[in-house]
């Protein structure tokens, strides 16, 4: 989830960069919570910082109770299903997983964006 907010974030500064009259990242500090952002699964504000986990609300947090590592009482969403954290970051399916070859494979997730508009 860090590299698909990373790209995001670079994509949007470069946006913003290049051509700042014409495109303004709203609420880029958030200061106003999450304002301005679409967001996914388990993503909250906390300290004027977007915190964003792979914290589901079932009982996959033993021994603590279920739900107990989640921040903002949204599950996490799934990864590898049509409408997931791939989709709502606009990547192909299966873009995830760190090593499928291996049986490594991405599971659930969240995530932010934002769109802005630019004139070339």
């Amino acid at each position: 989830m860090k590299r698909t907010f990373a790209l995001s974030t670079a994509l949007l500064l470069g946006a913003f960069i290049a051509n700042p009259a014409k495109a303004a990242v709203i609420n880029g500090d958030f200061s106003a919570g999450l304002t301005g952002w679409d967001s996914l699964g388990d993503v909250a504000v906390s300290a004027g910082e977007a915190r964003l986990s792979t914290a589901s609300l079932d009982v996959d947090d033993f021994p603590a109770a279920a739900g107990a590592f989640n921040l903002s009482g949204n599950a996490a969403a799934p990864v590898g299903q049509p409408g997931g954290v791939e989709t709502f970051a606009g990547l192909p399916l299966g873009q995830l997983d760190p090593d499928p070859a291996n049986g490594g494979w991405a599971f659930e997730g969240s995530a932010l964006r934002q769109t802005l508009g630019v004139q070339a």
